[in-house]
């Protein structure tokens, strides 16, 4: 550390300044020329080499002794804060600086959320105004930044409520998928034969699409037999060739759960001899 960032209210400044930081000596050591330093200083100088240049004399100092008698005059000594510009009015004695700045209200201290340096009296103002201090969002509970609150409610909190687009009712955003999927009347789909033949490839209202699902019963049966077969054959022909097992194609009652899921169960049980005919 350093020596002291203070203003004396006594003595000459430069009588008791260190060679190499010009502050007031902080554990003052006297080189063999004659010169006081702070013995923090002294350690960074050396680094390595275990000597320095002194600045004055330009000689190489390979040696360095306590100074007990200017540190005792130092610590005696009248001064004011460093920060007294700033408006602290403290004046004390050298040896109490130390505790002073512990608690003044002046020294700047960082923020924990957005790393400023803030005046610790003004500390506790800025930790309730910083916009990178965390809150907790009161429709979903989850923390977020006061920077970024605003645009996570209005663009991707689940908790928020929003008007759907097609039926216009208030839903949670969190549960607007299934809104749409299952609830809203009014939300475009396509046909969901569409991927195996049906002609209905663009996205109908539910309402559009429930008249489509029953005017083309008998087409999407037909394309669902059509797939069905093709992929019995494709199958056929993995398993002759060797490419795969049985063991390996045990996704085909998936495959049929997830057609079955999409036919009224009054037509799965349709005559078989319309695929005959």
């Amino acid at each position: 550390m350093p020596g002291f960032s203070i203003l004396l209210e006594e003595g000459n400044a430069r009588d008791y300044s260190c060679i190499l930081c010009s502050l007031i000596l902080r554990v003052p050591v006297q080189t063999s020329c004659g010169h006081r330093c702070c013995l923090s200083c002294v350690k960074e100088k050396r680094g390595s080499s275990g000597t320095f240049i002194c600045p004055f004399d330009g000689i190489e100092v390979t040696e360095v002794f306590p100074d007990r008698f200017v540190e005792r005059e130092i610590l005696n000594l009248r001064c004011k804060c460093s920060f007294w510009r700033a408006g602290c009015l403290w004046i004390g004695l050298v040896r109490e600086y130390e505790e002073h700045v512990s608690r003044c209200d002046y020294i700047n201290v960082p923020c924990d959320f957005c790393g400023k340096d803030i005046p610790r009296a003004r500390l506790q103002e800025h930790l309730s105004q910083c916009d990178q201090r965390s809150e907790r969002c009161k429709d979903c509970g989850e923390s977020v930044k006061i920077s970024t609150l605003r645009k996570h409610q209005q663009t991707t909190c689940p908790g928020t409520k929003i008007k759907c687009s097609h039926c216009g009712k208030d839903i949670f955003r969190g549960q607007l998928v299934a809104h749409l999927e299952r609830e809203c009347n009014e939300a475009p789909a396509p046909c969901p034969f569409a991927k195996i033949g049906c002609a209905a490839t663009r996205p109908m209202k539910k309402n559009d699409k429930r008249k489509h699902m029953e005017n083309a019963q008998l087409n999407h049966i037909t394309y669902l037999y059509t797939f069905t077969v093709e992929l019995g054959q494709k199958l056929s022909q993995l398993l002759e060739s060797g490419s795969c097992s049985e063991s390996n194609i045990d996704f085909l009652p998936k495959i049929r759960c997830q057609f079955s899921c999409n036919i009224p169960l009054k037509f799965l049980a349709l005559d078989s001899n319309y695929f005959s005919s």
